[in-house]
């Protein structure tokens, strides 16, 4: 199922796993998702919200972002869209020296 949902690899997978702090329980990961599938789901009746700092991080490889892009810039009208050519989905997350630059260029 996690393959399916990610879509890649079983060699980029176990990167993604092996990203994770190693004092991490399964239930975080877990928990993150069901999360963020609940405040997908709100986006479509929220108010906008045009002053809000928001980062549109996904991999450049990952199919049908349109439609997610779409209902997150219509909740934030200012959203950064910003793809991370050549990865899937979550990849970029194996590259923690990368994310902080970016993290530190978006809050900056």
């Amino acid at each position: 199922m996690l393959k399916l949902f990610t879509r890649t690899d079983d060699e980029k997978l176990l990167c993604q796993f092996r990203a994770l702090a190693p004092n991490i329980s399964l239930e975080t990961p877990k928990n993150c998702t069901a999360e963020a599938f609940r405040l997908y789901g709100e986006l479509e009746t929220q108010e906008p919200e045009p002053n809000a700092k928001v980062a549109i991080w996904y991999g450049g490889k990952e199919p049908n972002m349109k439609k997610a892009v779409e209902k997150i810039t219509r909740a934030y009208p200012s959203a950064e869209d910003y793809p991370f050519a050549g990865f899937g989905h979550g990849e970029i997350m194996t590259y923690p020296e990368r994310i902080a630059e970016e993290i530190l260029r978006f809050l900056g």
